[in-house]
């Protein structure tokens, strides 16, 4: 029995068209745009090869702001500026940021004149 087993097998040919249907699968062999998506860093971990050297961007940073070559888009110098955003001050108040991206866009002077960063700080506002 094991003599026609051997001739048996040495009469099996595989087809290229059998090797394709037969191959094993893996992440890499497949396009698919939303596995691509799936395996790519995420914003963070793309930022954390920009915090590497994070002295030397506070040093940077602090340098251009000591300069008064750092401001924001109203035009205001930016003495302490964010270290994940360097076009914001660091204390800015969160709805600012929102409001300047807001002017950027529209250009509206109503959006500068109402402010809370200059009037507030980090401080809350009275009728709260």
């Amino acid at each position: 029995s094991s003599s026609s087993e051997k001739s048996y097998r040495k009469s099996i040919t595989i087809t290229k068209n059998d090797e394709k249907k037969l191959k094993i699968r893996t992440l890499n062999d497949l396009n698919d745009p939303i596995l691509s998506a799936v395996h790519e860093d995420q914003p963070f971990e793309q930022a954390i090869d920009n915090f590497k050297n994070i002295d030397t961007l506070k040093l940077s940073l602090d340098r251009l702001a000591a300069e008064g070559n750092l401001k924001d888009v109203f035009g205001n110098i930016i003495t302490k500026p964010d270290i994940s955003n360097p076009t914001r001050s660091r204390n800015e108040r969160p709805l600012d940021t929102i409001k300047g991206f807001e002017y950027s866009i529209y250009g509206d002077p109503y959006i500068k004149e109402n402010l809370e960063t200059p009037l507030y700080g980090w401080n809350v506002r009275p009728t709260f």
